[in-house]
């Protein structure tokens, strides 16, 4: 049975009564919070029911219309605050850390991920009461163990072990001749044996990032600030059945079931009915956790930022748990490792001056979305008042014989009349109230109100907009939305990252190389073995990109990390194999079977030189021609290989050609004085060209104004009008 061998762990004793940090002390800064917070709660609640499209308390109170514009702001503005878990980096100064801290990225990132704490799913639901009941994001960070049989021995150091006698034969070295002066050899080091102590065996750890609800938060009733972090002390009131409670805190069996004073009313929020009458009211009990600051409570703690936790149970005079941080510890040189902060994690996306509670946009469009909710109830109800009537003679249509009848409309029924007189029929129409027009026109107003106070008009919600407007306006209009979006989700994402520095400091603080191994592999663990996470403090920072959490298209990222490899793929300090793999995997391919990780050796470059001939060079009487055909040849041009036909290659048919041409010139030019021999001048090739004298300028030719002049005697252009 889990936690049968395991022990409750000891609980620090409080102050004496009316004293400074005594349970009564403790009692009255809870009551002082709750009372603070249940001046905001009926307006939280107010909020929930109107997302859920809920009546309100208003009249009246059936055949009410709610309109759903807080369902559609929330998720619209939600999802543009933090659409996807982003990816945090870390960086360090401290040169002898930093290869850790390379392999502590992805480690971190994988217990942020859904199969583990499931940050995303948390960050959805403190977004969601950011933006519509309260205005807070809260929640708790930690890390529990479950232990299972008995404690095992585990070495948890080492001590010298008895010095071995010495040896038959063998003088004691350390009464060596000239040990006293000591010239002697020095003694050998005793050996040593490992300390071992029991440890608890435990079966299964987690780390959790859980979202708390507002109603159940509790803030000092003098804070006011928006780094709660600051404050003197957090907690939270919870509600847990019993069993559940004496397991978590390891009580004892016999344990009286302690009443509880809080309702679930109290503690939750009105998102659905907490009402449960089938419930024991027995099993169930009721506490608040309190976090506090030790040094502001204890004078022997010097230390600001080390926290104390306390536990009471509603019921109990004694606390359930008062202990010193298990998520805390002190090095060998007294600096205090671990997580620095509260585990309550609280934040919010704006702030209101001297108050530790600001608004959410819900509880700002309040009263406007309940104006909306009223005229759409008066449009309702006077499109109910407006169905067409009519009215009715008696006495001139039959009597009620006769008005039945009429209401039958029975097909060519005849309706006897006594007379019938067409200026006054005896049926005629009663007039309807028109439904006024400034009416709608408040309606327009209304949602112009909720627009500017959401900063999403129809543009940032993906609608047609009614208005026209010109390019330039719908950019101007879009920037000074964007401005105050990209300011809340700086302060989603600053709120994230704050948490995650929280969660990396337990893992730093409890993480096992076997789960390490488990992450990123055998051979990383030696590299990361090199950071005593134990001794050196959390040394690094948090960061993510602004948009990291923002929903991109997915062919808006593929272009992005093409034009990220065209930039860096060149570069010499670039590692191509990284941006080849996230090419990869942005186009759905496996790396592993495309990404080659090494390259073959690449051989000596050619030298790199330029020929340049044209067609006229390729003379096969040319002194150069056998050079030209090699070059070509060189190139991968085939000029050698025979023809089928003739059997003779390309140069072998041209030069025969050009052996019968010169045959023919020099049978053309005559036979030679002495014996008829052909003359055998300079070949063709290397014949200079003739000459031929220059022709001179062209003539010039006649302008066109001149040659009419010349014709006519008149100067071009209109002639004057005689007189």
């Amino acid at each position: 049975m889990p936690g049968e061998y395991s022990t409750r762990p000891p609980v620090l004793p409080l102050p004496p009564e009316d004293t400074h940090g005594s349970r009564k002390y403790w009692k009255k800064e809870v009551d002082a919070a709750v009372e603070r917070l249940n001046d905001f709660k009926p307006d939280w609640d107010r909020n929930v029911l109107s997302y859920r499209a809920k009546s309100l308390s208003t009249m009246p109170t059936s055949d009410t219309v709610v309109v759903p514009r807080d369902f559609a702001f929330v998720e619209q503005k939600a999802a543009q605050l933090f659409f996807q878990t982003p990816e945090i980096h870390l960086k360090t100064d401290l040169e002898a850390l930093k290869d850790a801290v390379t392999i502590f990225q992805p480690v971190l990132n994988h217990y942020l991920s859904e199969d583990e704490v499931n940050a995303l799913a948390m960050m959805n639901e403190v977004v969601f009461d950011a933006l519509c009941p309260s205005g807070l994001m809260c929640s708790k960070i930690g890390w529990e163990a479950f232990e299972e049989g008995p404690p095992i021995p585990m070495q948890v150091g080492e001590e010298p072990a008895e010095p071995p006698a010495p040896s038959l034969g063998q003088p004691d070295p350390n009464q060596l001749p000239g040990s006293v002066l000591g010239l002697g050899a020095p003694a050998p080091p005793p050996p040593m044996r490992p300390i071992m102590a029991p440890t608890p065996n435990i079966v299964w750890d987690r780390y959790f990032w859980e979202r708390i609800s507002p109603a159940q938060i509790l803030i000092p009733h003098n804070f006011s600030g928006s780094v709660y972090d600051k404050a003197h002390w957090l907690g939270f009131r919870f509600e847990e059945d019993w069993e559940i409670i004496k397991k978590k805190y390891k009580l004892a069996d016999d344990m009286d079931i302690p009443t509880s004073r809080l309702s679930d009313a109290e503690l939750k929020l009105k998102g659905e009915s907490v009402s449960s009458p089938s419930r024991a009211p027995t099993q169930r009990v009721t506490g608040c956790e309190i976090w506090y600051r030790t040094a502001l409570y204890d004078p022997k703690t010097a230390h600001p930022e080390k926290m104390r936790q306390l536990v009471l149970i509603d019921g109990y005079d004694e606390p359930l748990l008062h202990r010193d941080s298990p998520y805390q510890s002190t090095s060998p040189s007294g600096t205090l490792i671990g997580m620095i902060g509260f585990p309550i994690h609280i934040g919010a996306l704006r702030y209101v001056s001297d108050s530790a509670y600001p608004p959410s946009e819900c509880s700002i469009s309040r009263s406007t979305n309940e104006e909306l909710n009223r005229s759409r109830t008066q449009m309702m109800l006077q499109r109910d008042r407006s169905i067409p009537m009519r009215f009715a003679d008696l006495s001139r249509i039959g009597g009620e014989a006769g008005l039945e009848k009429i209401r039958k409309n029975i097909f060519q029924q005849i309706v006897a009349l006594e007379s019938y007189d067409p200026n006054n029929p005896p049926v005629g129409i009663i007039s309807l109230a028109q439904f006024p027009r400034e009416n709608f026109t408040f309606n327009d107003y209304l949602d112009r109100d909720l627009e500017q106070v959401w900063a999403m008009g129809a543009n940032q919600r993906g609608q047609e907009s009614a208005k026209s407007l010109t390019a330039t306006e719908i950019s101007k209009i879009d920037q000074w939305a964007n401005s105050r979006l990209d300011k809340e989700r700086r302060n989603a994402l600053t709120y994230y990252i704050r948490g995650t520095r929280k969660l990396g400091s337990l893992v730093q603080l409890f993480i096992t190389d076997e789960q390490v191994t488990q992450i990123v592999g055998q051979d990383k663990l030696q590299r990361i073995q090199a950071w005593d996470r134990e001794a050196i403090p959390n040394a690094y920072a948090y960061s993510a990109n602004p948009d990291s959490a923002i929903r991109i298209d997915q062919a808006q990222a593929r272009t992005q990390i093409l034009k990220l490899y065209e930039l860096l793929a060149k570069d010499p300090n670039v590692n191509r194999t990284e941006l080849l793999t996230e090419i990869c995997r942005q186009w759905n391919l496996d790396p592993a079977r495309i990404v080659v990780q090494q390259l073959p050796p690449k051989g000596p470059d050619p030298a790199a030189v330029s020929f340049r001939f044209g067609a006229e060079d390729l003379d096969v009487l040319n002194p150069n021609f056998p050079m030209y055909v090699a070059i070509l040849e060189q190139a991968g041009y085939k000029l050698t290989e025979p023809d089928p036909a003739t059997g003779l290659s390309p140069i072998q048919a041209a030069q025969q050609k050009a052996t019968q041409q010169q045959q023919i010139m020099g049978m053309a030019g005559g036979v030679g004085a002495e014996g008829g021999g052909a003359d055998t001048g300079p070949t063709p090739s290397s014949r200079p060209p003739t000459q031929s004298e220059h022709g001179g300028t062209a003539p010039k030719a006649d302008r066109l104004n001149k040659h009419q002049g010349d014709q006519t005697g008149q100067l071009p252009g209109p002639h004057p009008l005689p007189h």
